[in-house]
């Protein structure tokens, strides 16, 4: 395994398709408890976008991409609707004594790796390949958790976010928002 960026189109239709087989609404109901799941459906266009601003890490298991981990900046808040409250959440967060609204941090968008690559320390890869490209450009990553998603909430406390704040979206869903601070 080896740890890389989006490089090309063949690359975004690749963790398209992976994430397509991880969304929620593709799995069943005691599997989405036991091994995760994905919430937001993304489309190539934004996946472009998100790559034009910032690389977008993923591993590689033999050219194939098996993983990858999502990078939004706060410029693209309102790109993805479903995550407006979830901004307007963080906006109101002070942490370290200061509002997030006014520090330099990035959303860990979405993570995802594909199921045959599960508990062999994939996970963990991505986070230090994420801290490689842009630790020096940001100070924290931040990303909300659906409560429910206990494997992804326990995964990102083990590599070192922590549970910041906990908040209720319109739809109903309870998050917990984490911080990893790279300061």
């Amino acid at each position: 395994m080896e740890i890389d960026i989006l490089k090309s189109d063949q690359d975004i239709h690749q963790m398209l398709a992976l994430q397509s087989a991880n969304l929620e609404a593709s799995i069943q109901p005691q599997a989405a408890l036991k091994e995760g799941f994905l919430t937001v459906q993304h489309d190539y266009n934004l996946i472009a976008e998100m790559l034009a601003k910032e690389p977008q890490v993923v591993i590689r298991d033999q050219g194939q991409i098996v993983a990858y981990l999502l990078a939004m900046p706060k410029s693209m808040r309102n790109s993805i609707p479903i995550l407006v409250p979830f901004f307007d959440q963080l906006d109101r967060i002070h942490y370290n004594g200061r509002c997030l609204k006014d520090i330099n941090y990035i959303l860990n968008g979405q993570v995802c790796v594909a199921k045959s690559h599960r508990g062999k320390g994939t996970f963990d890869l991505l986070f230090k390949g994420m801290k490689q490209h842009l630790c020096k450009k940001y100070t924290y990553v931040v990303t909300e958790i659906a409560q429910r998603n206990t494997r992804s909430l326990k995964a990102h406390q083990r590599v070192g976010f922590q549970v910041l704040n906990n908040y209720i979206s319109p739809q109903g869903e309870d998050w917990a928002v984490v911080l990893w601070d790279w300061s």
